[in-house]
């Protein structure tokens, strides 16, 4: 929760810490896990972005009308 609080004012890098120390406690914390994808993609880093949605049996769409969708 305090990761997305931290999304949600703003605060990239401090979202990020959030969701990693989350994953380091619940290394299956699919959620965890999509929202660090999410915000790893926001950065750019696209690799490893992808990789998180991956781990949390999530899936990524592209649509070349709606863009870049995460399910």
């Amino acid at each position: 929760n305090l990761g997305t609080v931290c999304k949600d004012l703003g605060k990239i890098e401090e979202a990020h810490e959030s969701y990693e120390k989350a994953i380091m406690l619940n290394p299956s914390f699919a959620e965890a896990h999509s929202n660090l994808g999410k915000i790893l993609l926001f950065k750019g880093e696209h690799q490893k972005g992808l990789y998180e949605i991956e781990l949390s049996d999530g899936f990524v769409i592209f649509d070349l009308e709606k863009g870049l969708s995460i399910l």
